[in-house]
């Protein structure tokens, strides 16, 4: 068991062991590497995927645009725009058809990749302006 007097002894050495010099230095450049990195792999990352989500973004407008012709959609916007007095007179019909035939699948599809691709479009820039920012670190 140990007794007071040897937590008084280890208390009194412990100020003579003094870490080793440049320590702090070695530290921070290992702190200052491990950002660096990791600022890295997220910029990599947010490049990969903002290129992925551009990639998908083409077939799905081109795919959207296929859904939006074969619906009928296009037909009766074009109404919408050629004849207004069908519009004053059927205008909740019209409106009902044009959600109708909607492809509201592919139009989710388009919007969620426009949303993936500006999300990972804005880290690329955050992560790279940090990146070329660079940590700065004084050493003294």
């Amino acid at each position: 068991m140990r007794t007071n007097a040897d937590y008084q002894t280890f208390l009194s050495n412990f100020d003579r062991a003094a870490p080793p010099e440049g320590l702090l230095d070695e530290v921070l450049l290992r702190i200052y590497g491990v950002q660096r990195r990791w600022t890295r792999v997220r910029t990599a990352l947010f490049g990969f995927c903002a290129v992925a989500a551009g990639a998908l973004l083409v077939p799905a407008w081109g795919a959207l645009q296929n859904e939006l012709a074969l619906s009928g959609f296009t037909r009766f916007v074009s109404l919408a725009f050629s004849d207004w007095s069908t519009i004053i007179t059927y205008g909740k019909d019209l409106g009902i058809s044009l959600l109708e035939s909607l492809p509201v699948f592919s139009a989710v599809a388009v919007l969620g990749l426009l949303l993936a691709f500006m999300a990972s479009l804005g880290g690329l820039v955050r992560n790279a302006e940090a990146g070329r920012r660079s940590f700065t670190i004084k050493i003294t």
